[in-house]
């Protein structure tokens, strides 16, 4: 079947890229500056201060593969 859409004034399109991590138990979270540091209790500190150091932007794919790079190694 093929629809028609007539785009009206209101109508708004844009393309998002979102990461997520998979947990142990099988969860999907959006990995975003709050949650990365949350998902490894006692590490807060630690994950906070390497996405400092290194400026880490979620809105850009080479800065997040650099986060899962590191969290990865935890």
């Amino acid at each position: 079947n093929m629809y028609t859409i007539n785009p009206d004034a209101d109508m708004e399109f844009r393309r998002e890229l979102e990461f997520f991590i998979l947990k142990d138990d099988g969860e999907l979270v959006p990995l975003r500056k709050k949650t990365a540091p949350e998902l490894y209790p006692g590490r807060e500190a630690e994950i906070q201060k390497f996405m400092k150091s290194n400026k880490t932007n979620f809105e850009k794919r080479e800065s997040i593969i650099e986060l899962a790079g590191f969290l990865s190694g935890l």
